[in-house]
C-alpha cells in the first residue's frame, strides 16, 4: 500500500512538473527585476551555438573558381605533383611532394581511372572562412566522397584565413569511402 502511494506521488510531482514547464514564462531565460519593470526592451534570447550559415566573400567565390578548376583538371589527369607544388605552404609542410604523389599513384590502382566526377556541394567553413568542396567521384572500380578546401594566404606572412590580400590555393583534399545509408 506504501509503494502504491509513494508511487502515485511521484507520477503527480512527474505530471505537475511537466504541465507547469510547458507554460511561455517558464520556457523564457530568467529575467533581472529591472526587466521586469519596463527597463530598455533587451535582445531576444537565444539558444547558444545556434548554427548559422556563413556565406564566402563574393570575392573569394570568385577568386576560387580557376584555382579550384586547374585544381580538378589536374587531378582527372593524375598530375598530383602538380598539384602538390602549387598548394598553400601549410598543405606541403605536412610530407614530401612525392609521399603524396605515391599515395595518390597507389590509389589510383586500386580504384582504377576516373569515369566521372560531380560536384555534391559547397560550403563556407564558419572557423576561418574557407571554401570546400565536395564532390561524388566515381572511378572504374567504385565510387568515392572527395572534398577539396581552399583558402586565401596573407602574402606577408603565409598564414590563411580572412585576409583580402593574397592568393586563393589548395589547403586540404581529402578523400573518403561513399557509405551506403539505408533509410
Amino acid at each position: 500500500m506504501r509503494r502504491a502511494f509513494v508511487r502515485l506521488l511521484t507520477v503527480s510531482a512527474v505530471v505537475a512538473a511537466a504541465v507547469s514547464g510547458c507554460s511561455r514564462e517558464e520556457r523564457q531565460p530568467p529575467q533581472s527585476p529591472a526587466t521586469r519593470q519596463g527597463a530598455a526592451p533587451q535582445q531576444m534570447w537565444q539558444f547558444p551555438q545556434q548554427k548559422r550559415e556563413v556565406k564566402a566573400a563574393p570575392q573569394d567565390e570568385a577568386d576560387v573558381i580557376p584555382v579550384r578548376d586547374l585544381v580538378l583538371t589536374r587531378f582527372k589527369a593524375g598530375d598530383f605533383e602538380a598539384i602538390y607544388r602549387d598548394a598553400s605552404k601549410g598543405f606541403r609542410e605536412v610530407g614530401p611532394k612525392e609521399r603524396f604523389a605515391s599515395l595518390w599513384a597507389q590509389q589510383l590502382e586500386q580504384t582504377g581511372t576516373i569515369k566521372d566526377l560531380t560536384e555534391t556541394g559547397h560550403s563556407t567553413r564558419p572557423t576561418d572562412g574557407f571554401l570546400i568542396f565536395t564532390y561524388r567521384v566515381q572511378y572504374e572500380r567504385m565510387p568515392k566522397n572527395l572534398s577539396l578546401t581552399f583558402g586565401r594566404s596573407d602574402e606577408k606572412t603565409g598564414f590563411f584565413g580572412r585576409s583580402k590580400a593574397g592568393k586563393m590555393e589548395l589547403t586540404g583534399i581529402h578523400q573518403t569511402d561513399v557509405q551506403n545509408v539505408k533509410k
